[in-house]
């Protein structure tokens, strides 16, 4: 009976711990398409809630003007009231770094597991019912810009492998969010860069009409002074100036293609992330749980670990051909 009673704990775990492998690789799904930030916030969150059962989940973005916690995006699970409502409660409690447990994660850029908040004098209630927090920082090139926290009415409802899904997952918001607006940016400036070679046509339009008249009036000139020499040399000079114009705007051009090829290897070379975390959890898997597992778990988790060998290889390869792109 104790056997059977392992066997179906072990199970359990496996089924729990594949439940979250999956939900990290489903999130990174997510984070790899540039969309608009705060949408990108919501889904991972909608992820975590649905396949992992995670309650009152909350992206809080730094406010570098006020220095306070801004939510950015929130859970809907288990909400009477909208979101918008939510929202405004929430920064009412004026939440500055190093106040509450949000704030001192904030500052200090370390994980805070609390398994009782009652205990902690650090803690903040927004709800009288919360039992359990955990919040996690999320970084961009080593500076904190915000925190990913979870809480819950339930006591001790977290664990270390709770711990690791949310730094994964606040690393890599981080990296989403950060390359989203880089990648919003790039795209004001690219309309900015179409609407001035828009211009710029216009102004060959009218540089060449310019130039149509010019040179009728110096057609009208040469019969006049039997092809003078010196009109001849303003029309040379005119055309002159329009080509080093031109010259110009294919420099700004060439600029921009630059920095589009840069953008791809950097999306490219962010795909490691979630590859590193399923083949590292597949490995604590075959580690811990090797005996557990008949021939034909092992051969699945075998198969599970050299497709990620093979999409490392894959990844090395686009950033070789990046490289050799530019």
């Amino acid at each position: 009976i104790m056997d059977i009673t392992e066997r179906k704990n072990t199970e359990k775990q496996l089924e729990e711990l594949n439940q979250k492998l999956f939900t990290i690789f489903k999130a990174s799904s997510i984070l790899q398409n540039l969309q608009n930030p705060e949408k990108l916030a919501n889904d991972i969150i909608t992820v975590l809630e649905k396949n992992l059962k995670y309650e009152n989940l909350a992206v809080l973005l730094l406010d570098n003007e006020s220095d306070k916690l801004i939510p950015f995006a929130l859970s809907s699970q288990n909400k009477k009231k909208n979101l918008d409502e939510d929202k405004r409660d929430m920064a009412l409690l004026n939440i500055k770094m190093g106040k509450g447990i949000t704030g001192h994660v904030l500052k200090t850029g370390k994980t805070i597991r609390l398994n009782d908040v009652n205990r902690d004098e650090r803690y903040i209630a927004m709800r009288n019912s919360i039992q359990s927090e955990l919040c996690v920082p999320i970084i961009v090139e080593n500076k904190v810009i915000g925190v990913l926290n979870a809480e819950t009415d339930v006591l001790n409802a977290y664990t270390p492998t709770d711990e690791i899904i949310f730094e994964t997952l606040a690393t890599q918001i981080g990296i989403a969010l950060h390359n989203s607006q880089l990648f919003q940016r790039l795209q004001i400036e690219l309309e900015e860069r179409q609407a001035t070679q828009t211009q710029l046509t216009l102004l060959n339009q009218e540089l060449d009409a310019k130039v149509k008249e010019r040179t009728q009036e110096l057609s009208a000139q040469v019969e006049k002074l039997n092809k003078s020499q010196k009109a001849m040399l303003y029309m040379v000079e005119d055309l002159n100036a329009l080509t080093r114009e031109l010259k110009t705007e294919q420099q700004k051009l060439q600029i921009s293609n630059k920095e589009l090829e840069s953008f791809s290897y950097s999306v490219s070379h962010d795909l490691r992330a979630p590859l590193r975390a399923i083949n590292g959890f597949s490995k604590i898997i075959l580690e811990e749980y090797a005996p557990k597992f008949d021939n034909e778990g092992k051969r699945l988790f075998d198969i599970i670990r050299e497709n990620s060998r093979k999409m490392d290889h894959l990844i090395t390869d686009l950033l070789s051909l990046s490289r050799i792109a530019r």
